[in-house]
């Protein structure tokens, strides 16, 4: 899901490198049929094929580091690596937890971690590379440092460009302020404390949600400058923070990237209509319909019978003819040894 909601910023951000990386790489290894197994159970493309895609396609890639000269973008596609590889691990497990079967659960264990280990292979200690296993598990937060990692590398992108072509100035502000403003609204601000002392959102100096000035800056454009609301984003004020805020604030963005949303809730809607129906229907039809009255004098009469039953066996408890056929229908309970032969 892009960060970027307007269609001119998307138009924008879909030919800047980082949009080129991951439309280019997820197509290749078909993360979309990973995705659909772990929302929608839908296996019949996830298989042995495609792990075995998903090693050559990520072996491709990383051995691509090396013909890059920028140490920045070599660093970037590490990143990114590590990044897709939590996330496929995330999806598998996601897919684990869909089966009650041991047998299969199992089955999708020994596969995610086959991937694990390949992956940790896959990550060799190669100094000219230096690219190595950063395992994380996936989260909210990662997504986010994601996208702030993808707006960088496409703000420089961009900087580069306009030294050869000033007329660009007002491309890279436009996308650098819409950037800006949705990473950064009015009420932004960290639910937790750690992400502060331990720096989620940092990347480097010139890539941080801690510091809003230099991340969201450029030079070579003169007269072209972003008006800051903030300089780092601060920590919520206790008092706003509640369970339920931090579920809708994690929940509304993962939402956008669910496939056929809508008709997911469309049909949610349609099928609580029906049973809402159905309920009222039935109340109608045991209120007013012959079926009902039948129903209800059923009813009524056993009760009568019920309590009737009771009254008599009270009468008979209350006898002493009674207490002598129960004395005879009550079992012998006599405990007995096996003789043992001497």
């Amino acid at each position: 899901m892009s960060s970027c909601l307007s269609p001119d910023c998307e138009s924008i951000d879909e030919k800047l490198p980082s949009s080129k990386f991951d439309k280019e790489f997820t197509k290749k290894i078909n993360l979309e049929a990973l995705e659909n197994a772990a929302i929608y159970k839908k296996l019949s493309e996830f298989d042995e094929k495609w792990l075995q895609n998903f090693y050559q396609i990520f072996l491709e890639y990383y051995n691509s580091i090396l013909k890059e000269s920028s140490i920045d973008i070599r660093n970037k596609i590490c990143r990114d690596l590590n990044y897709y590889t939590d996330y496929v691990l995330y999806l598998i497990d996601e897919i684990i937890n869909h089966y009650e079967q041991i047998n299969k659960r199992n089955e999708f264990k020994r596969f995610r971690n086959n991937i694990r280990y390949q992956v940790k292979l896959m990550f060799p200690e190669n100094e000219n590379v230096k690219c190595y296993r950063d395992e994380k598990e996936h989260s909210f937060h990662a997504y986010i440092r994601k996208k702030l990692d993808d707006f960088c590398q496409n703000r420089d992108h961009l900087v580069s460009s306009v030294h050869s072509d000033i007329g660009k100035c007002d491309i890279l502000l436009k996308y650098v302020k819409e950037q800006y403003d949705n990473f950064v609204k009015d009420d932004t601000c960290f639910s937790e404390n750690n992400i502060q002392k331990e720096k989620i959102f940092h990347i480097n100096d010139r890539c941080t949600l801690h510091d809003i000035p230099r991340t969201f800056s450029f030079s070579g454009c003169d007269n072209h400058e972003i008006q800051y609301r903030i300089k780092n984003i601060p920590l919520c004020p206790s008092e706003y923070i509640s369970i339920f805020d931090n579920f809708a604030y994690f929940l509304s963005d993962y939402v956008g990237d669910i496939p056929n949303l809508s008709k997911i809730v469309e049909y949610t809607v349609y099928v609580s209509v029906v049973i809402l129906g159905m309920s009222i229907l039935f109340c109608i039809l045991y209120k007013f319909s012959p079926l009902g009255y039948f129903l209800r004098n059923k009813k009524i009469k056993d009760e009568m019978k019920q309590n009737v039953n009771v009254d008599i066996m009270e009468m008979l408890e209350n006898s002493s003819h009674y207490e002598n056929i129960q004395a005879q229908n009550t079992p012998y309970h006599i405990s007995y040894h096996k003789i043992q032969s001497s």
